[in-house]
């Protein structure tokens, strides 16, 4: 009888797929289940053949209180706020929440996304049998003395440890007299954090991970991380706890809410890369939503830059809105081609040159695929700035400043980009190093090793 394993992901599209790939190669040992928040995710988890069970987006110790009081009993005061952070009526909630999944399906391992990690302090105590692990669809998110953070795209001298939460913020008097109720929903949430990983003695065997950036870690938890550690500025920045997946490509995957007019059109672009055009495809995730007026500026420089590069045919992966607004302010040439969604698979395939925003999983992508990349991250917050620190380091491509750079420059590292084959030849290498490295059976053997003895 196969055993069942419940993947809880964060409610993003970046942190579900590369999921999906850990899935296919548990799939024929276990039942795979995705606790997803939306129909999106569920429509992308369903195509890929596995089970999606609807949950709700709350969290606990995360000041959460406020919106799942609105929610829940249509309050809005701070007191109704303070009042349910002292009762805890969020973590009795979830925990009720994930309690009757976990035992619908039986759960026998639990992947929970570095994004959802109290999500541990709410099954902790209750599953002693169920082996948890945190998957992370990011590199690593610790701080190693002497090397780049995840979010820094720049070699400096690195902070020293981040308190955790468990450390109590000192907080001013000014804002103690002028905002008093805050500050005791402040409190309020540090004490409850306090008390929830002390439970059964959780803080004593799993202590908040003090060297962590972007995401509460706790310690002596296996983490799984849906990468290469190639693609680290060094492995030295590995934990022992860590396990690096490699690549983790579903060539397979099927992809949601495309663009209906992609098919059609992109079978006349092949036909003339067929003839000798180069084939740039430009695409940002999903950072900006709207036609936010940052990206419209980016986007006009990177549309000048291109019209300065002959024998191309360009593909856009944004927003109808950003078409509409794109269209509206300027002339498109007709050999460039804007989808609100494409299949990037499909398309990465066959560029010559990837324009990207620096997320892991299009990185990842674009070298399984062999294609240059030219990053300019968008959100410095978490990990796009110092994943082109990295595509960088390696010589996997070149990156930009978003918000300053010259379309001048765009247009001379394209066109460097397109021209040198020492790029296309450090990422072939750069890929046989992590395919040579990466086993389908070895990810088997090392999750089993990682999930408790019954399993299998």
């Amino acid at each position: 009888m196969k055993k069942s394993v419940l993947f809880l992901p964060a409610s993003i599209r970046s942190h579900v797929i590369p999921a999906l790939y850990l899935a296919d190669q548990l799939s024929k040992e276990c039942d795979i289940y995705f606790a997803v928040t939306n129909e999106v995710l569920e429509e992308i988890v369903v195509r890929q053949g596995y089970n999606a069970i609807a949950t709700g987006t709350f969290r606990v110790a995360l000041g959460m209180e406020g919106p799942y009081v609105f929610e829940k009993k249509n309050k809005a005061s701070k007191w109704e706020t303070l009042k349910s952070i002292r009762n805890d009526d969020l973590f009795v909630h979830r925990q009720k929440e994930l309690s009757k999944i976990v035992d619908r399906i039986n759960a026998s391992v639990i992947f929970i996304d570095i994004f959802n990690s109290t999500d541990l302090l709410v099954l902790y105590a209750r599953y002693k049998n169920i082996k948890f692990i945190f998957l992370n669809p990011m590199l690593s998110t610790y701080r190693v003395n002497g090397f780049p953070t995840v979010d820094q795209g720049q070699w400096t001298e690195n902070h020293g440890p981040e308190k955790g939460m468990s450390a109590k913020r000192k907080l001013s008097w000014k804002y103690l007299l002028s905002r008093p109720f805050d500050a005791l929903i402040t409190r309020a949430i540090e004490t409850q954090f306090e008390r929830l990983i002390n439970i059964d003695g959780f803080s004593q065997k799993h202590p908040v991970a003090t060297d962590r950036t972007s995401a509460l870690l706790f310690e002596n938890i296996p983490e799984i991380i849906l990468g290469p550690l190639e693609l680290e500025v060094s492995p030295e920045v590995g934990k022992p706890n860590q396990h690096y997946l490699g690549l983790c490509i579903s060539e397979n995957r099927q992809d949601t809410e495309l663009d209906l007019s992609f098919d059609n059109t992109f079978s006349i672009i092949l036909n003339k890369k067929k003839a000798g055009k180069r084939l740039i495809y430009c695409t940002f995730g999903t950072f900006y939503q709207g036609s936010d007026k940052a990206l419209l500026d980016f986007l006009n420089k990177l549309l000048d830059a291109i019209e300065g590069i002959e024998n191309v045919e360009v593909i856009f992966s944004v927003t109808e809105l950003v078409i509409e607004t794109l269209s509206y302010q300027r002339k498109i040439p007709n050999y460039i081609n804007m989808f609100s969604r494409v299949p990037q698979l499909t398309v990465l395939k066959y560029a010559d040159l990837f324009v990207t925003h620096g997320g892991l999983g299009s990185i990842k992508e674009s070298i399984y695929y062999g294609v240059p990349m030219l990053v300019y991250p968008l959100d410095l917050k978490y990990d796009q700035n110092g994943n082109g620190l990295k595509v960088e380091h390696h010589g996997l491509g070149l990156r930009g400043v978003f918000l300053h750079e010259r379309s001048a420059d765009m247009n001379k590292k394209m066109k460097e980009l397109l021209i040198k084959d020492s790029f296309r030849e450090n990422i072939r290498m750069f890929k046989n190093r992590i395919m040579s490295n990466t086993r389908k059976e070895k990810i088997i053997e090392e999750f089993f090793a990682l999930a408790p003895q019954e399993i299998g």
